[in-house]
């Protein structure tokens, strides 16, 4: 939980294209209010967001769906609402496609739980950040 209150910024923890290596998209999910307890360390720190006014109320992700026998990415990117009114997309990437909003915050978002699947070895397709779940207060 964000020990400031509502969040109003973000940023994303990106790697990008890995050619013909295994490509992981977005690791992770953060800001200057929230340290996560577990996350992959793959990619680096996209600048943050934040809203002009108000909070973050509602989010989409950018998921691609399973390659079967090609390299899965899982969460590619999001997108967030603010309560002021203004529309943000994160620096992620090109894969996937954006599903439906949540359900808007009567307030605004005060927290998040991400599921991240742990690095699986040689040989072994990684997607690291897979789903977040964003607390309203």
């Amino acid at each position: 939980l964000c020990p400031g209150g509502y969040l109003v910024t973000f940023a994303l923890r990106v790697e990008p294209h890995q050619k013909i290596l295994d490509d992981t998209a977005v690791n992770n999910i953060g800001n200057a209010y929230l340290s996560l307890s577990f996350f992959s360390r793959w990619g680096t720190w996209t600048t943050q967001l934040f809203c002009p006014k108000g909070y973050l109320v509602s989010f989409s992700l950018k998921v691609e769906s399973h390659q079967k026998i090609l390299d899965d990415t899982a969460v590619n990117n999001i997108q967030f609402k603010c309560s002021g009114g203004a529309n943000l997309i994160g620096f992620g990437t090109k894969w996937g496609q954006f599903g439906p909003w949540s359900d808007s915050c009567s307030v605004g978002i005060c927290g998040f739980i991400t599921r991240v699947q742990d690095k699986q070895g040689i040989g072994d397709d990684d997607t690291a950040l897979n789903d977040v779940l964003f607390y309203c207060c």
